[in-house]
């Protein structure tokens, strides 16, 4: 089905941990939610000033986070969209944000080459950064206790929530790596690239399982977004 016609770009889109909702966040500056079910429009939330780069379920689906260009990362209530808290500790475009497993801590990305690590209260305070990205960071994933973030550089990087230490970088691929996903139930963790080049490895001991191209013939140069 249909859900919604805009006159720009969806960015990113995310199912509620029950699968009943879908949030989107677009470059009309704009973050939707939908009823999965009918297809209809819940709420759109206009209050970001530049594009909506990621947007996350809490872990309880009570609250979406979200991402942006403009330099923040908001956190809204699912059911009213009434914004709780908004994080301004990114000096450089937001590109990635995903929730700790606690439910109480927001892990974002940003072109200032860092993953910041802060708390959900309204005051949204910075707990903690994780520096040492060869190049940008753009998604970060939360699941099973770890956090992967993938970058420019061509390298998925795996940290621990607890300390926010670095338990495995991953082998670099050919090109920019802009998407990722995790299944915690089976270990695994696929990660694609600008390429067209999808791997597939085991989170828990890191080992290959395999790859493929989701986008056969592609050659070009990743563009900065």
């Amino acid at each position: 089905k249909v859900l919604d016609r805009i006159n720009d770009v969806f960015l990113a889109v995310r199912f509620s941990p029950d699968g009943a909702t879908l949030a989107a966040g677009g470059a009309d500056n704009s973050v939707r939610t939908y009823d999965v079910a009918t297809g209809k429009r819940r709420r759109l939330i206009e209050q970001h000033a530049d594009w909506v780069t990621d947007v996350a379920f809490s872990p309880d689906g009570a609250h979406i986070a979200s991402a942006s260009r403009d330099k923040s990362s908001r956190v809204f209530d699912a059911k009213t969209g009434a914004m709780q808290a908004a994080y301004q500790g990114h000096e450089e475009i937001v590109f990635g944000v995903a929730w700790g497993d606690d439910g109480k801590t927001i892990y974002t990305t940003g072109r200032d080459k860092k993953a910041h690590a802060w708390t959900v209260a309204i005051d949204a305070k910075a707990v903690g950064q994780i520096a040492g990205f060869g190049a940008e960071p753009f998604k970060i994933l939360s699941g099973g206790g770890m956090l992967f973030v993938c970058s420019a550089d061509g390298v998925v990087r795996q940290y621990s929530q607890d300390k926010r230490e670095l338990v495995r970088a991953y082998p670099k691929a050919a090109d920019w790596v802009y998407c990722m996903a995790v299944d915690v139930k089976t270990h695994r963790l696929a990660a694609g690239s600008y390429g067209g080049e999808v791997r597939v490895f085991d989170y828990a001991d890191g080992k290959p399982l395999g790859s493929f191209s989701a986008s056969p013939g592609f050659k070009g140069v990743a563009a900065k977004p």
